[in-house]
């Protein structure tokens, strides 16, 4: 029996009779052999089609009896060939999968007369049923059973893996257990929903696949079509040929399949140390190119990579990933919360870029062993698989359980905000806040500079978000979102922030709010944008409830101040001095702190670098909240000591 969770929407139990296995497999003369059985015999006709997920057979290759059993050679060459060119299928892969991994399913075609070579036993018990429904099977026969418990949500083959099902087998017989691991490696299962029970044996459920999904095979109306297990005490394999592996797989149900990539890493051990470095192991194939590799974490949530040196040996590998310390020039932060996938690449150098990056599969046999994961500075890491055999690094956020989600923040704003904001008074503080809670910078850390060069006699704090920003000793950090971020909204005598404002935000009695924005209005903002694309419609109308709760706006010049004050239609006191930010550039320091940036840039002495970085376009978007920006790098090294950087 094969509990397992699914993407659909009832909750079912399937009893399946096993009608054909595989036994066996090797590569040989240039082809995969397969050897086999089929319950009651070989018929004449019998063939196994190959085919791609969603799409047509690639082919049939008839079966050849071998004693009792089977045997089937599928042409390597046309498993390349019916590969997609690269990009092709890069749009409905899933997650960490790269376009260049294609894998097929293997069915069983039996023909319906099968004449006199033998006979196409018919499934004696195969049934999709609500769980309320009792279905016998003879004690002798050979059964797999699997419940389906589903989410209810409409869903295709392309959905994320995420929301696929995970099972767990339970044997209702030594001889019918699913295996949903073997100790050879495997590859990420790239057609799930075809296996979930009912896709390729009831075909009229509530959720029943489209034409296009996998699980409908139109190969031949005159044929019965079966999937092919892969027997419980055979290893999947992996094979080298013209430059790519060709694996057996176990799909997480225990059905057989192919799969073809470039060679690349396989993960089999995970594991945490004390300081919260994920160390990971694996085999390196003597295949895969011996240049220099890293490993890379690819963020699920945004376009942002962490990179990771590996070391090899003897065909193993190893990388150390310190999570909660990376190194950035942002300081000393730990990895950003959120799924991050892992993927290998070459590495840059100084005449040549990254090279593109390949998932890395889980070894099946690490399966239980995960997952695995550790606590640090209330920050928690899980190392897990995801679709039954992708590696996935999950950082979790640094709020706590009873601040999480919609309802627990209405509550905690109540608790820490607006009863604070009505009872208590306001304390000596200044919080900061730049970006939302996204850097220590721009004008409040040059105002922050400031009043502690005064030993202004206030509490600094700073608003950060998901623990991203390093702060020096004279700042105390508040989290965005936090308890303590909604009290110093709250009592905090003044706030300082070059963002907008929460919208339940209130400027009580005695607070001072000043507003430094972050720019020279060039492009249109506020009122100012016609057609507002923002994410969010209501964009306009927060701005004009925002705007009164402002103390003082600091505009950075007279070109600005007649513009801040429309687009913001800003009827308060306007503080034309400057932006505080550009301080620096006349500071006496100033040598010294430019010295300090090109080091940590990595721009020779001598070397002129110039900039150009332009902000979004409100005339030029994709969609609402997307704005339009291309960005083209070119260094001209017309003049030994001049270098352009340009953006555009």
């Amino acid at each position: 029996m094969v509990p397992l969770i699914t993407r659909g929407g009832t909750l079912r139990l399937r009893v399946e009779t096993v009608r054909a296995r595989v036994t066996g497999h090797r590569v040989a003369d240039d082809g995969m052999e397969i050897r086999g059985t089929i319950l009651g015999g070989v018929p004449d006709g019998a063939a196994v089609v190959v085919r791609r997920r969603a799409g047509t057979p690639l082919n049939r290759y008839p079966v050849t009896q071998d004693g009792g059993g089977f045997r089937v050679r599928i042409p390597l060459r046309e498993l390349i060939d019916d590969m997609p060119v690269q990009g092709e299928a890069a749009d409905r892969l899933l997650g960490a999968r790269p376009d260049d991994e294609t894998g097929w399913r293997l069915d069983l075609s039996l023909p319906s007369d099968p004449g006199e070579g033998g006979a196409a036993a018919p499934a004696t018990a195969a049934a999709v049923a609500d769980t309320s429904t009792v279905v016998d099977e003879p004690e002798s026969a050979d059964v797999r059973a699997t419940v389906e418990a589903d989410t209810g949500a409409e869903t295709d083959d392309d959905a994320e893996a995420d929301e696929e099902p995970a099972t767990l087998d339970v044997p209702t017989t030594a001889s019918a257990a699913a295996n949903r691991r073997a100790d050879t490696p495997g590859m990420p299962d790239d057609f799930a929903a075809a296996e979930a029970p009912g896709a390729a044996d009831d075909p009229t459920p509530a959720d029943a696949p489209t034409a296009a999904d996998d699980s409908t095979v139109d190969d031949s109306a005159a044929d019965e079509l079966v999937r092919i297990v892969l027997d419980d005490d055979v290893p999947e394999g992996l094979y080298t040929h013209a430059d790519k592996e060709f694996v057996v797989y176990r799909s997480r149900h225990g059905y057989a399949g192919l799969k073809a990539r470039t060679p690349r890493p396989l993960l089999t051990h995970a594991t945490w140390e004390q300081d919260g470095t994920l160390v990971l192991t694996g085999d390196y194939p003597s295949s895969a190119p011996a240049d220099p590799a890293e490993l890379v974490l690819r963020s699920r949530d945004r376009n942002e990579e962490r990179a990771f040196p590996m070391s090899r040996a003897d065909g193993r590998f190893r990388a150390e990933l310190p999570l909660s310390r990376l190194v950035s020039l942002g300081g000393v932060l730990p990895l950003p919360s959120g799924k991050w996938d892992i993927r290998v690449r070459r590495p840059a150098s100084a005449t040549e870029p990254a090279g593109p990056s390949l998932a890395v599969p889980l070894d099946h046999a690490a399966l239980d062993r995960l997952p695995v994961e550790t606590t640090l500075n209330g920050r928690r890491y899980v190392f897990r698989e995801q679709g039954y055999d992708i590696p996935l690094v999950e950082a979790h956020s640094d709020l706590r359980p009873n601040e999480r989600g919609a309802y627990r923040q209405a509550r905690t704003r109540a608790r820490h905000y607006r009863t604070p904001r009505r009872l208590r008074p306001l304390r000596p503080a200044v919080l900061y806040d730049s970006y939302s809670g996204k850097q220590y910078s721009d004008s409040p850390h040059a105002i922050h500079e400031e009043l502690v060069r005064r030993d202004a006699d206030v509490e600094h704090l700073w608003v950060v978000r998901d623990a991203q920003v390093e702060l020096p000793e004279t700042a105390r950090p508040v989290r965005l979102w936090g308890a303590e971020w909604y009290e110093a909204m709250a009592r905090s005598r003044y706030i300082i922030t070059n963002a907008h404002l929460p919208e339940w935000f209130g400027r009580r009695p005695g607070q001072i709010v000043v507003q430094t924005w972050h720019g020279t209005p060039l492009k249109r903002i506020g009122f100012d944008i016609e057609d507002v694309q923002f994410a969010n419609a209501r964009y306009l109308e927060k701005v004009a409830k925002e705007t009164p709760s402002w103390s003082y706006l600091v505009s950075p010049n007279a070109f600005s101040t007649p513009i801040l004050r429309r687009a913001f239609r800003y009827e308060g006191e306007l503080i034309e001095t400057g932006y505080p930010r550009n301080d620096v550039l006349a500071s006496p320091d100033r040598h010294i702190l430019t010295e300090r940036v090109r080091e940590r840039l990595g721009l020779p002495p001598g070397k002129r670098a110039v900039l150009y970085a332009p902000t979004w376009r409100d005339d030029s978007y994709y969609g609402p909240g997307s704005t339009a920006s291309t960005c083209a790098w070119t260094w001209s090294g017309r003049r030994p000591n001049s270098a352009t950087t340009m953006c555009c």
